[in-house]
């Protein structure tokens, strides 16, 4: 066994917030169910990106002359809303419809950079910068979905089933200025027999 090479080990902190609320209201004939979600992500991770050490490779990254370190900062927020009605009992024929929202703003930071004496702080001297890449992320999804169950027989059921979604999502480059941005939407049709001996 050989002992990492690094001269400094790895190391990450942050702090993840989840909060979620369901609320039914009973119709009688139907339920109707609110479902939303928030979470707050932050991380920051630095590690040493060579995996040498100035006594063991004192030529350094590729024999540059220089020890290398790395690290990245994420912030991520996500808010989710999920609105639904669905029949309720056990009646032959069972529906379900509903609508689906999800925002997701995710801000990442990636750098390399020249370490001169182990001290992670080095990450904010631009000039010991060798790789610098940060992003900001915007992504809007909706979707709508509904659902119909009809009992054949006591064993065997048909469904149906189609669900729409509409997915927007936006980066920007905060280094180039460069803004890329695309969507995608697509249909999901579904139909299943169930058979239950």
């Amino acid at each position: 066994y050989v002992n990492p090479q690094f001269n400094l080990p790895g190391f990450a902190y942050g702090h993840n917030l989840n909060l979620t609320a369901k609320i039914d209201l009973d119709l009688g004939f139907a339920t109707v169910t609110s479902i939303t979600g928030h979470t707050d992500l932050k991380q920051t991770n630095r590690a040493d990106l060579d995996y040498r050490n100035p006594v063991d490779s004192p030529s350094g990254i590729f024999g540059l002359g220089f020890q290398a370190w790395q690290g990245q900062d994420l912030d991520l927020k996500t808010t989710s809303q999920e609105l639904r009605i669905a029949s309720t009992g056990h009646e032959r024929l069972r529906w379900l419809a509903g609508v689906y929202y999800l925002h997701t703003a995710r801000d990442l930071h990636t750098r390399a950079f020249v370490d001169l004496d182990s001290d992670p702080s080095q990450i904010d001297n631009p000039a010991l910068l060798f790789a610098n890449k940060q992003e900001s992320n915007s992504n809007n999804a909706y979707a709508a979905f509904a659902q119909v169950d009809f009992d054949i027989l006591s064993n065997l059921t048909l469904t149906g089933g189609l669900r729409y979604d509409e997915d927007h999502r936006n980066q920007l480059d905060l280094i180039a200025g460069l803004r890329r941005k695309t969507s995608f939407h697509h249909v999901q049709p579904k139909v299943t027999l169930t058979y239950k001996p």
